[in-house]
Formats: structure tokens, C-alpha cells, sequence
């Protein structure tokens, strides 16, 4: 198994209160994203990769809250928060892959001269990813101890536009073969979800001073397309102040 571990990115930003007081706030920052993490080298078929490709980015976010309803113990409030990124244009070594009928990954395929394809389709690639965005907005209700949150989330991530820096150069292809190779077979498809998840928690005192949280909850995350994954998940967590 191949391994890598590091820091992926580093994100450096500066925010401003618009607005913050007991009921309500806004609040918004301006980010650069600083790529810490590896860059993608093409020299195995399933790489570790930690990071966003070693791509600089900015952007922005938003933090908002409004507070709906508040009667002795019991209060409702609605909080949203929208995050942007633009990742600029960088290099990477992808392996451009065939575009011929019934010939699926053909690019790992062994020619005539006893080569794997692949070997000299591997190349500089320019990759814009472009814009990522993530959404989400959350309605969270107290009652005295009880906790109830549920929130519904959207991810998108732009298609990304490639560009080979170099040009297959190899003179021993089956006829027709030099012709195949497509572009398009490197760059990762615009991607859509979207997210509902629900969690109900209870707070008590432990020793008279320390507060104490369990939370139970979970999501379903679906998409419109097979480019992404459907996924659920369940999630148990606690939390105690000191």
C-alpha cells in the first residue's frame, strides 16, 4: 500500500463583524488558501494525494444567525454559513486516457513493442479547478436541557479545465492509436450534493461545575449524477467544559 501523510493546506483569512448582538449576527472573512499538501506526481495508478493538488485559492465566508424565538428555557435560532474557494491553475502529472470503443482504461494496456501505453501518456497537465462552494443552513431549537438541530447542506465543485504542457511522443502505436487519446479523460466533472442531517443532544452537570453534552445524530447525502457518491452517516460525541 502506498502511504502519505502531511499538512494538505493551510488557509490564511481576516474577517469583519457586520453586525453581533444577542439575537442576531453576520459575520464575513476573506480567505487565501496555501498549498502545503504533495503534488501529484503520476507515477502510480491509485497515489495519495493529501491536499487540493498543490492549487493557491481565495475566497470567502459568510457566517450568519438569527434568533427566531426566545421564551424562559425554550429558544429557537436559525444560523447559516456559505464558504467559497477559487483554486488557480497548476501542474500536475496526470495520465491522458483513451477515448475507443470497448477499450476501457486502454491507456494500461500493453502495445506491440512490450510497453504499457501509459508510460508515455503520463504528462504535464495545466488543471484550473476553478470554483468550490459549500452551503449550508441549520435550525437549531433548546428546550431547558434538550438540544435539536436540523440543517440541510450543498457542495459544488466546478468541472475542471485541463491542458496538456506536453505532447505524446511515441512512434511504435497501433494504427489509429496516436489519434484516441482524449483530453477530456483527465479532468474531474463538476460535482453536486446535497446533504440533510438531523442530531438531538441533552446537557447536564457533572460535579455542580462542569457542564456535559451527548449528542446523537445523523445525515444522508444524495446526488443527481453517478459522479458523485450517495453516502449516510451517524455520528455519537460528547463534550465537557471545564
Amino acid at each position: 500500500n502506498r502511504k502519505s501523510a502531511g499538512v494538505a493546506d493551510i488557509d490564511l483569512g481576516i474577517g469583519y463583524k457586520l453586525y453581533d448582538s444577542d439575537d442576531h449576527h453576520l459575520f464575513f472573512s476573506g480567505v487565501i488558501t496555501i498549498p502545503t499538501g504533495n503534488r501529484p506526481k503520476g507515477e502510480y495508478l491509485f497515489e495519495p494525494i493529501y491536499g487540493n493538488g498543490n492549487h493557491f485559492g481565495v475566497g470567502f465566508n459568510v457566517d450568519a444567525a438569527l434568533r427566531l424565538w426566545n421564551k424562559e428555557n425554550h429558544s429557537a435560532r436559525l444560523l447559516v454559513a456559505f464558504n467559497h474557494r477559487y483554486l488557480f491553475e497548476g501542474r500536475e502529472k496526470r495520465t491522458i486516457g483513451l477515448n475507443v470503443a470497448g477499450k476501457n482504461f486502454g491507456q494500461y494496456l500493453i502495445t506491440g513493442a512490450d510497453d504499457i501505453i501509459a508510460n508515455h501518456s503520463t504528462l504535464d497537465i495545466s488543471v484550473r479547478p476553478g470554483n468550490i462552494i459549500d452551503f449550508a443552513t441549520i435550525f437549531a431549537f433548546t428546550s431547558s436541557k434538550f438540544i435539536l438541530d436540523a440543517g440541510y447542506d450543498m457542495f459544488y465543485k466546478q468541472g475542471e479545465a485541463a491542458t496538456a504542457k506536453e505532447t505524446i511522443n511515441y512512434t511504435n502505436w497501433t494504427p489509429g492509436l496516436s489519434e484516441a487519446f482524449d483530453i477530456s479523460s483527465v479532468k474531474t466533472p463538476s460535482i453536486l450534493t446535497h446533504k440533510i442531517f438531523a442530531g438531538i443532544g441533552y446537557t447536564f452537570t457533572v460535579y455542580k461545575k462542569h457542564p456535559l453534552s451527548l449528542n446523537f445524530g445523523g445525515s444522508y447525502e444524495f446526488a443527481t449524477s453517478n459522479h458523485e457518491l450517495e453516502n449516510y452517516a451517524f455520528w455519537l460525541k460528547s463534550a465537557v467544559s471545564f
